[in-house]
């Protein structure tokens, strides 16, 4: 079976790219490159939050995946907002557009990061998405929970496998001890950082609309994006709640 699915398609060639300065076509690319991984992300982790299994290791592997996406979701979300500064060894600028959209976008953000939520996603970014650092480990040794699971589960298919122990130290202990030096706050962490995340996404989302306002439209305010309709197989646009990432893969047989 097949689906009809629409896109709204603005066309773009590289006579338009090079019609620009540089450092705003520079811009605009990072931009619509950051844009597609931040919503590739945000589209893999809604489909990644499986039911809760019976089995407590089987929550665990469904966890650890889940987990993981959104702490790389976080960490392209982080990225951008230090792009928007223009700023530093690799993003300086003096083009006078660039730095009018960056005092509007860093003003929008500010907005965000004074909610609840970014605090803990910006140690998780620091110490927990991109980086394998012995520093953070060690002081989350004092935090790791008596409960937790600590086993490895081993499969002949190895990106099967899963060693639960990491994620305890690593993220669960991290939790535990950004609880421990806010004890006075009484929220839910995980609910406050998934927030965090989805108005980040927004707010990249309409800034990449407003850069786009800034540069690229202006050369030529009269076109119009048109629609463009694609006959898709079911697997490929489907409800989220029918079509999960999968914890296991199956082994090829021989």
């Amino acid at each position: 079976m097949s689906e009809d699915f629409e896109l709204h398609k603005y066309g773009l060639s590289v006579e338009d790219a090079q019609n620009l300065p540089e450092d705003q076509l520079a811009a605009f690319g990072v931009f619509c490159f950051a844009c597609s991984e931040i919503n590739v992300l945000h589209r893999l982790y809604i489909c990644s939050v499986h039911p809760p299994h019976k089995d407590q290791e089987i929550r665990f592997a469904a966890l650890i995946q889940q987990f993981l996406i959104l702490r790389t979701w976080t960490a392209k979300l982080f990225e951008v907002t230090e792009f928007v500064k223009f700023e530093g060894k690799y993003n300086k600028t003096k083009d006078p557009v660039l730095k009018e959209f960056s005092t509007e976008a860093l003003n929008q953000l500010q907005k965000i990061q004074d909610e609840a939520g970014n605090g803990l996603a910006k140690k998780l970014r620091d110490e927990v998405a991109n980086h394998y650092h012995l520093k953070p480990a060690r002081a989350n040794v004092a935090h790791l929970s008596e409960v937790g699971e600590y086993s490895m589960y081993l499969h002949k298919a190895a990106g099967n496998s899963f060693y639960p122990f990491g994620e305890e130290l690593m993220f669960g202990a991290r939790l535990n001890r950004f609880e421990a030096d806010n004890p006075n706050k009484d929220a839910n962490l995980f609910k406050e950082w998934n927030a965090w995340n989805v108005k980040v996404s927004r707010w990249v989302s309409s800034m990449h609309v407003r850069l786009f306002e800034m540069t690229l439209k202006k050369l030529n305010p009269e076109r119009a994006a048109e629609i463009k309709s694609y006959s898709l197989p079911d697997n490929m646009f489907m409800d989220h709640r029918e079509l999960l990432v999968p914890l296991f893969i199956k082994p090829e047989l021989k």
